[in-house]
This record gives structure tokens, C-alpha cells and sequence, in this order.
């Protein structure tokens, strides 16, 4: 359905972007709790790349929008 959440383990500083698979960036932002929803349900079907970063850390995880 085009939502996704993101879970931290403790409420941190953190930044996201959203990259499609040509590499372009099509959505990014930040929070400062330990969950946040990013709704991509407007978005072409299809893979993307999500990059969350935060002191200390970098996760990248794919998605797939239907």
C-alpha cells in the first residue's frame, strides 16, 4: 500500500531520503523519535533504496511499492 515505517530502538536525531533506481532522490526528511511513517502510495510501482542515518549509525533497506 505505499506506507512504511521506520523503528529505532531510542529516540534519535535521524534523517531519511528515499532513492529510486536510477539513483535519484524522491523523498527525504528528519525526526526525532524512535518511529516514523513514510508514505509512498503516490509513487510509480517499483524499488526503491531507503537510507536512514543517525549519530552513529547508517541502514539501508529496500522497499518495494505495489
Amino acid at each position: 500500500n505505499g506506507l512504511f515505517n521506520i523503528n529505532l530502538n531510542q529516540s534519535v536525531k535521524a534523517s531519511f531520503k528515499v532513492i529510486d533506481v536510477l539513483g535519484k532522490t524522491v523523498r527525504n526528511g528528519s525526526f526525532d523519535r524512535n518511529e516514523v511513517q513514510i508514505d509512498l502510495s503516490g509513487f510509480p510501482e517499483g524499488l526503491y533504496t531507503l537510507m536512514v542515518e543517525w549519530d552513529g549509525g547508517v541502514e539501508s533497506v529496500r522497499l518495494k511499492v505495489l
